[in-house]
């Protein structure tokens, strides 16, 4: 008796080892609605679900990816939604009042090439910014950078869904292989 329920243990431990690993294996561009050969490197998985937006984690190699999927939105209501993020984004790198002002300074500023770099791009402007090692913006000094990170958005018209994509790499590395990549994902 003890031997068969031993069996059925090992038979139902097996089993949902299977199914985690075929979940885990299964294509995700296909849930996410977007698709390339580059997303579909990286291991994505769920963060976050609520009615109006799911958030992913994803990585690949020495790379990491985030992607906030905003369901049902309008283009306009896309764009409103990238400028408010772009201005949030960029508020943290604006020159503001000291808390503590002394001899040295009464302003604290971040440095211009700590600053996001807006790329020009059809039919949304991505960006290049730093970001720590808790892939947070707004961080102005090169010990505490970590990564470097493309924030792009792709729009896709058939089910009104906005993605905010980003891809944090080695703050070192080149990304201009990566914004390629980003540019040809499909809907």
């Amino acid at each position: 008796m003890k031997i068969k329920k031993a069996h059925i243990i090992m038979l139902i431990i097996f089993v949902s080892f299977f199914l985690i690993f075929y979940q885990s294996k299964k294509d995700n561009s296909i849930s996410l609605e977007i698709s390339n050969d580059f997303i579909k490197k990286f291991s994505i998985n769920p963060v976050s679900n609520n009615d109006d937006s799911t958030t992913f984690n994803g990585k690949y190699r020495n790379l990491a990816i985030k992607i906030k999927m905003l369901k049902g939105v309008t283009l306009n209501q896309a764009e409103n939604y990238i400028s408010d993020k772009m201005f949030v984004i960029n508020s943290l790198y604006r020159e503001i009042d000291s808390p503590y002002p002394g001899a040295l300074s009464n302003r604290i500023e971040c440095g211009e090439e700590f600053k996001p770099e807006k790329k020009v791009n059809a039919p949304f402007d991505y960006y290049i910014a730093y970001a720590s090692d808790r892939f947070t913006y707004g961080t102005c000094s090169w010990d505490l950078i970590e990564y470097k990170s493309i924030i792009y958005y792709a729009y896709c018209n058939k089910t009104k869904n906005l993605y905010q994509i980003e891809l944090f790499m080695p703050k070192n590395e080149e990304s201009s292989d990566y914004e390629k990549s980003l540019k040809g994902i499909i809907c």
